[in-house]
Formats: structure tokens, C-alpha cells, sequence
């Protein structure tokens, strides 16, 4: 979601709408993934996911479910140039309860 200036909030794809939508469609127990190398995108992502009441936060550390989002660790060329300047890239999943 790239639209971290404030001009652009409207555009985000990540809206309260869309989360509700996808809690209605998704089976329980499913998951959602969110990453972003800028903090306050990937906060506001975070709260409109918390919100929902419909995800909780999945602790995926040493989990198979991990691999499976991403099994031959691709990067995109924007999380390439982060990782390549050091900086952080922050990432969670949520499951639906």
C-alpha cells in the first residue's frame, strides 16, 4: 500500500471497509499479511486490522505458515533497496477468529 502521504489516505487499499468485507468472505481461521518499510503506514495497517475485532494478531516465528506466504523468498525491488540501505521492514500476520 503506497500511499503513506496524507494527500493519498483516501487511496489506501488497506480501509476499515475492506477488512470488514474480507472478515465476512474469509473462513475462520484464515490469514491476512501485511509489510511496509514505513512505520506509520504499517501502524495505521495494524490498528485498521486490530479494529476489526474479526483478526487477532499470529505470532509466526518458527511456524510453518511463515514459508508458505513467501516459500522461495522473493523481494520486491523496493524491499531489496530497504534491506540494501539497512533500514527496517516491518511485517505481521493476523488470523481470522
Amino acid at each position: 500500500d503506497p500511499w503513506f502521504k496524507k494527500k493519498h489516505h483516501k487511496r489506501r487499499i488497506i480501509q476499515p471497509q475492506l477488512i470488514h468485507k474480507i472478515s465476512q468472505l474469509m473462513e475462520i481461521g484464515g490469514y491476512i499479511s501485511i509489510k511496509s518499510d514505513v512505520e506509520e503506514l504499517f501502524e495505521y495497517m495494524d490498528m485498521t486490522i486490530s479494529n476489526s475485532k474479526c483478526f487477532i494478531s499470529y505470532i509466526y516465528k518458527g511456524s510453518e505458515i511463515f514459508n508458505s506466504y513467501n516459500p522461495i523468498n522473493l523481494k520486491t525491488n523496493r524491499e531489496n533497496y530497504v534491506i540494501g540501505k539497512k533500514l527496517k521492514v516491518f511485517e505481521k500476520i493476523y488470523k481470522k477468529i
